[in-house]
């Protein structure tokens, strides 16, 4: 009985026994220790492995199931032992005989020539990866057939365009024929045996050549040719690039000076430069002042000469023009620097002139025929007047008495305040009353644009409670941030109806009373300590309840998002919730000691995402999710039950996850700073805990959470 090992030879895996493994082994051995020093001796001894272990998987059948000694040693008889072919010592042994005999010199000459004999074996056919243009098939077909590689390429050109045949016949042979990748399947194409002897003679040959064509003066004059056209070709197309980026680039710097030159004449007072942020900072301020015109010049020398400095840079690349001299180089830059100088000085000096800002205000009282006013913009533009840059502001706010009244706001800038609020009187008031209808003026306008520096109007309606203010589609821009209970935004309340109430202006005609249906949300956001139901239903409801005939909270929803805002206080004992109703639900998200209970058992969507923040908690039974996200923070704690597929929990600061009843078949946690969680997990759970957190899981999970000293992980049952 002898035992049986499987080795790696060459990379083939061969069933041997252990008698012949350490046969196998010693000559294998004997094969590194004498080509270790040799040059290419690691590619010598790789492909004399790879040629014994195919001798030795040849060996192998049905009936033989491994190799023994005689296999070993048949194959070292014929790949041949290092003592057979070591030349040194070849040379050693004739030198202590000194001269041999004719006879043993025609034995010696015998011997060598049946080993040469022996030497020669049946041709294999392969593709030749040395003499090859496209696979190297009819390098391959050359050599077996011995035959010039030449001869054979023609002919096939002859039978392609003959018959049009040959390259379908050549794809084939180049998918069926193998590559000759190594030392011993080239000899083998060249029907010689591989030996140890002729693989090592073969490489050496093999790395001779590739030298010689490395360092013959043909391939240095190659390489240099090439390498000259790919640096000509190169220089060429970078060239071609730089021209082009530099006609792209001179044009750019004409259009833009062009165009700085058209805005220096053009924009001749402050008073229309740009948008409401230009108007209060320092450069409108040196724009409206007797030197803005210096200013103006000054700014356009800032942008413009260093564009002129690269346009003289660029042109002589482009042109047959001489390069800027040094005198126009430095007459370039200190102009700059002067022009930065004179900008600088000259906005220093006007905000001396405007550091103060006048204001006078007064309230009229507004006759109505009816209960509702209308806030209209004037659509004329007047000309006997200047049109300042800024908007004028309207606020709509509660008037404690049953007067409806409007306060007028003047503003201005000067030296000191006694000019700034002289300056004020120049500003319209901008308004006049047709009817029931408020009519606005877009912008500020101005009696003398030339005294008046960076005027402002803003007009506030004063509502008594019970009076409607109806909004026209064209107010969005004088809108000035009026809060209302749905908190709609500036722009979307023009064209809409509001009527002003204890808690403030509530829209009439945007389905958003207290009470009843409004538009689709599948998310809610809560803040300010209230305590919200949410129930399943067909239709989208919002029921806030009052105290004391006032709503407690105000809601609004943008984006398919349900927000709800604490509106008044309500007393301690005030339990009654805001019942929340929609088909579906996405994302829940409360702050501030916010409260929600929630029934989702008929809620089935793909994913659910719960956040809460500052002492938030939640109480949700019967969700159906694919995914749900947890994320708690500042103490906030959640109670889930139901049943999901991947549940995600993230906790921060002390919060508390209490998910025992909610199951699912993978959990992913990240706990942090003390917190608490208890889950569901059948398949796994992974994680990450720390700072103190302690995690408990019921279920059958793989556990693979990471934890550091101070945290836990427990498996309740």
């Amino acid at each position: 009985m002898n035992k049986i090992v499987t080795v790696n030879i060459g990379g083939i895996a061969i069933t041997i026994e252990e008698d012949a493994f350490d046969a196998l082994r010693d000559y294998l051995k004997h094969i590194s220790n004498h080509f270790k020093d040799t040059e290419n001796g690691d590619e010598i001894i790789a492909d004399i492995e790879y040629r014994i272990g195919e001798m030795l998987s040849a060996k192998l059948s049905e009936r033989k199931i491994s190799i023994d000694v005689a296999d070993v040693k048949g194959v070292a008889q014929v790949m041949g032992y290092p003592a057979d072919f070591d030349d040194s010592k070849a040379e050693a042994v004739d030198e202590s005989q000194g001269e041999t005999t004719t006879e043993n010199t025609t034995t010696t000459e015998n011997e060598q020539g049946k080993q040469t004999e022996t030497t020669k074996a049946r041709r294999k056919l392969y593709r030749d990866p040395e003499n090859k243009h496209l696979g190297g098939v009819i390098g391959g077909l050359a050599v077996y057939f011995d035959l010039d590689a030449t001869i054979l390429r023609i002919l096939w050109l002859i039978a392609f365009f003959a018959f049009g045949l040959s390259f379908w016949v050549y794809i084939i042979l180049w998918a069926v024929i193998p590559e000759a990748k190594t030392a011993s399947e080239r000899l083998e194409m060249r029907g010689e045996s591989p030996t140890v002897e002729s693989i090592k003679k073969n490489i050496h040959e093999e790395a001779k050549a590739a030298y010689d064509r490395v360092t013959s003066p043909e391939t240095h004059r190659s390489v240099s040719r090439f390498t000259d056209k790919v640096v000509h070709l190169v220089t060429s197309i970078l060239g071609v690039a730089f021209k082009f980026v530099g006609v792209f680039a001179i044009l750019a710097i004409g259009f833009a000076l062009v165009g700085l030159l058209i805005g220096l004449f053009t924009t001749t007072s402050g008073l229309v430069i740009g948008r409401d942020f230009f108007s209060a900072d320092a450069l409108h301020f040196a724009t409206t002042s007797f030197p803005g015109w210096i200013l103006r010049i000054a700014g356009y020398l800032i942008v413009a000469l260093p564009l002129v400095y690269v346009a003289i840079l660029i042109l002589p690349s482009l042109m047959d023009v001489n390069k800027p001299s040094k005198s126009v180089r430095q007459g370039l830059i200190s102009t700059w620097i002067i022009a930065v100088l004179v900008a600088i000085g000259s906005i220093l000096f006007s905000s001396q002139q405007f550091r103060s800002r006048g204001s006078v205000q007064r309230t009229e009282t507004i006759n109505l025929t009816s209960d509702t006013i209308i806030v209209k913009v004037d659509a004329d533009r007047l000309t006997d007047y200047a049109v300042a840059s800024r908007h004028v502001e309207l606020d709509v706010i509660q008037n404690e008495g049953d007067l409806c009244q409007l306060s007028i706001y003047k503003s201005a800038l000067g030296k000191n305040n006694d000019r700034a609020r002289e300056s004020t009187s120049l500003i319209q008031d901008g308004y006049r009353m047709v009817n029931n209808t408020l009519v606005i003026h877009e912008r500020v306008l101005i009696t003398n644009p030339d005294e008046v520096h960076v005027p402002r109007l803003k007009l506030t309606l004063r509502l008594p409670v019970g009076k409607t203010v109806l909004f026209h589609s064209n107010s969005g821009e004088i809108i000035s941030d009026i809060k209302n209970i749905q908190n709609i935004w500036d722009p979307e309340m023009a064209g809409k109806a509001f009527e002003m109430t204890d808690a403030g202006l509530n829209c009439l005609d945007c389905s958003s009373t207290p009470k009843g249906k409004t538009e689709s949300f599948t998310k809610v956001e809560a803040e300010d300590a209230l305590r919200i139901e949410l129930l399943h239903g067909e239709d989208f409801v919002v029921d806030i309840p009052e105290h004391d005939g006032k709503p407690i909270a105000r809601y609004d929803i943008r984006g398919g998002v349900l927000h709800i805002e604490r509106q008044i206080q309500p007393p301690k004992d005030f339990s009654r919730p805001i019942r929340v109703q929609c088909p579906s639900i996405t994302k829940i998200d409360l702050e501030e000691l916010c409260f929600l209970k929630a029934d989702l058992k008929n809620n089935q969507q793909e994913y659910l995402e719960i956040d809460g923040d500052a002492a938030a908690k939640f109480v949700i039974e019967g969700i159906k999710s694919e995914k749900v996200s947890v994320n708690l923070d500042a103490a906030s704690s959640a109670e889930l039950s139901g049943e999901v597929n991947i549940l995600f929990v993230d906790l921060d600061a002390t919060s508390k996850l209490e998910s025992t009843s909610l199951k699912a078949q993978t959990v992913n946690v990240e706990m942090d700073a003390a917190t608490k969680a208890s889950v569901w997990a059948e398949e796994e759970i992974d994680g990450k805990i720390s700072s103190a957190s302690k995690l408990k899981y019921r279920g059958s999970a793989e556990n693979k959470v990471k934890t550091d000293l101070s945290s836990s992980v427990t498996r309740m049952d």
